[in-house]
């Protein structure tokens, strides 16, 4: 009320107001969507009957292949559990850890990692008559490698060993011992130049160049390319 009595017209609102009310708006209108298409869109159907128990991704042997045991990462193992279990076993048998020094990054600074990753689950399977454990470390690696490849020294399993020593060269390749690598990897190639071998020579000659070309050696990378692209092409193979 004025002085003379009269009412008086309200003002136009305040800016900070009027967006305010807009933003409170537009807010109730999505919310509102949202409660209709929930409400629109049919649930998930309900089991009829027992729900089966998770099976292993393999069946033909025991064992764990894969994390949790299957595509859907829902089987634990087979039981019965003890209720008091006991240790049987520790690796390493010294009491050191399974540690390695290793960077987020291939150009961030190097620190050491230790334990058995985030799973921290191992893959169990049958080996040589007996259950062998495979832990996802980098010391449990070098070991498996190297069981592997000092097995395959002692039979004539030339093939494999090659394969050994492959597999071998590309754990010392992530862990940046380059030179140990291109050891592995030049002696997997003899072996296989050794065995007539065509399809390992190119393989082998592939890694040495990507080897030599993350070092900076482009002339020897460019070399063994060219030649395993020789030995490949002798094989029939085609570029698309």
């Amino acid at each position: 009320m004025t002085a003379s009595g009269r009412r008086t017209s309200p003002g136009p609102l305040p800016i900070w107001l009027a967006v305010l009310a807009m933003i409170v708006g537009v807010l109730s209108v999505v919310h509102a969507a949202r409660g209709v298409a929930a409400t629109s869109e049919p649930g998930f159907p309900r089991p009829n009957g027992p729900v089966p128990t998770p099976a292993p991704i393999n069946t033909t042997f025991p064992g764990l292949t894969t994390f949790r045991g299957n595509a859907s990462r829902s089987y634990y193992g087979e039981g019965p559990v003890p209720s008091a279990p006991v240790v049987r076993w520790v690796y390493p048998s010294d009491g050191s850890k399974m540690c390695a020094m290793s960077a987020e990054t291939q150009t961030g600074p190097q620190k050491q990692w230790c334990g058995t990753g985030w799973t921290g689950q191992p893959n169990v399977v049958p080996w040589q008559g007996g259950m062998q454990v495979r832990e996802g470390a980098y010391d449990d690696a070098y070991v498996f490698w190297k069981q592997s490849l000092d097995l395959r020294r002692k039979s004539a399993d030339k093939g494999g060993l090659v394969l050994s020593l492959q597999n071998l060269g590309f754990l010392w390749l992530a862990q940046g011992k380059t030179l140990d690598a291109l050891k592995s990897f030049t002696e997997a190639l003899q072996l296989a130049r050794d065995a007539g071998n065509k399809e390992a020579v190119s393989i082998s000659l592939g890694n040495i160049g990507a080897l030599h070309r993350e070092e900076g050696r482009y002339s020897a990378a460019l070399d063994a390319f060219r030649e395993a692209l020789s030995v490949a092409k002798d094989l029939g193979a085609t570029l698309e």
